[in-house]
């Protein structure tokens, strides 16, 4: 992984974690392959999100960008394969 794709997703992991400390509620973060989308826990197609392959997981206000990166990565790599 290149330099510049390294901060490109760690600047998408700040921005993720500042709306769920902003939101103070749980949040679905899924990859859709450029970019980490937010979605509020409680939203329609919560379930759906959740059970799909690029889905990071669900997220509080006590998660860490280490978290969400480990994961992104982990995603990132699945759909390499």
């Amino acid at each position: 992984m290149n330099i510049a794709l390294t901060q490109e997703l760690h600047l998408q992991v700040k921005a993720a974690l500042g709306k769920i400390n902003a939101s103070r509620k749980l949040q679905i973060l899924t990859w859709n392959g450029e970019r980490i989308v937010v979605t509020p826990i409680d939203g329609m197609r919560a379930q759906k999100l959740i059970e799909q392959r690029n889905c990071l997981g669900v997220y509080d206000f006590d998660s860490t960008s280490e978290q969400i990166l480990s994961d992104l990565l982990v995603v990132i790599e699945k759909k390499g394969q």
